[in-house]
């Protein structure tokens, strides 16, 4: 069995991950009518600000550059981890074989004492 599937998107054919297939719908179609509003730099904030929730920081080019496919499975990627680290019983996502570890970082000081910051996704 397939492992992952094409769904159908205001930005044409992306690849989803079986079971997730409706999740990246509901996501690139946000994307796309915040993008048909004029608001892409709120897509790209959205990204970014999920992301770092979860280990991960990237600048607003980077993530500008990225094609729909990324954006999209960032975002879902991320929400999921994010929404499982508070107990939600959802399925997990699988890891996107693109993105490194989390946490992995330039030392910060927090509360105090260092520990590793958000690793920077290029």
């Amino acid at each position: 069995m397939k492992k992952t599937i094409e769904v159908k998107t205001p930005f044409g054919k992306l690849t989803a991950p079986r079971g997730f297939g409706a999740n990246y719908r509901r996501i690139a179609a946000r994307h796309a009518e915040l993008i048909g509003k004029g608001k892409p730099g709120e897509v790209i904030g959205a990204i970014r600000d999920v992301l770092g929730l979860i280990g991960f920081e990237v600048s607003i080019e980077d993530v500008a550059e990225w094609d729909a496919q990324r954006r999209v499975e960032a975002h879902a990627y991320a929400y999921n981890v994010h929404a499982r680290a508070s107990d939600n019983p959802i399925p997990r996502h699988p890891k996107l074989p693109w993105l490194p570890e989390p946490w992995r970082g330039p030392a910060r000081l927090i509360f105090g004492s260092e520990s590793a910051g958000p690793t920077v996704i290029r």
